[in-house]
């Protein structure tokens, strides 16, 4: 089960890791972003910390539903990476199924992460940025 969620997380953060500047209202101007945030590492060793950090028991001792044999739940969890690395603003953006154990074990797992390498702006200094990391449950 922990080989799947791997191997799906490989082939799915690459493509759907969003790194950008949110404007906070219509009138920000959005820097422009020459390099993005990284885990440290690249998307391999964040699947692999993500995959290595889930704490299932916590899900299956409070969602008896997690234990069905075809449970499975995309969770996009969203938070910014400042700009020494830490990420910030952690939170549940969106999820496929109703499991608050879920989104907690999911936001618990992001605010372990070590810190990130920051975004460079295009004057060369580290910029704020915020990520969406979708992470799978199945």
């Amino acid at each position: 089960m922990m080989k799947l969620l791997t191997i799906f997380l490989l082939f799915i953060l690459p493509t759907v890791a969003i790194s950008q500047t949110p404007p906070t209202n219509a009138t920000t101007l959005v820097q422009e972003i020459l390099v993005d945030a990284e885990y440290p590492g690249g998307f391999e060793a964040m699947a692999k910390f993500i995959s290595d950090s889930l704490n299932w028991n916590a899900i299956y001792d409070q969602w008896p539903t997690a234990t069905k044999r075809n449970f499975q739940n995309k969770i996009i969890v969203r938070g910014n990476v400042e700009t020494d690395g830490r990420i910030t603003d952690i939170h549940v953006e969106r999820a496929s199924v109703y499991c608050p154990p879920c989104n907690r074990e999911a936001i618990n797992v992001v605010r372990k992460s070590p810190l990130w390498t920051p975004a460079i702006g295009k004057n060369g200094e580290p910029e704020k940025v915020y990520i969406r990391i979708p992470i799978y449950f199945q």
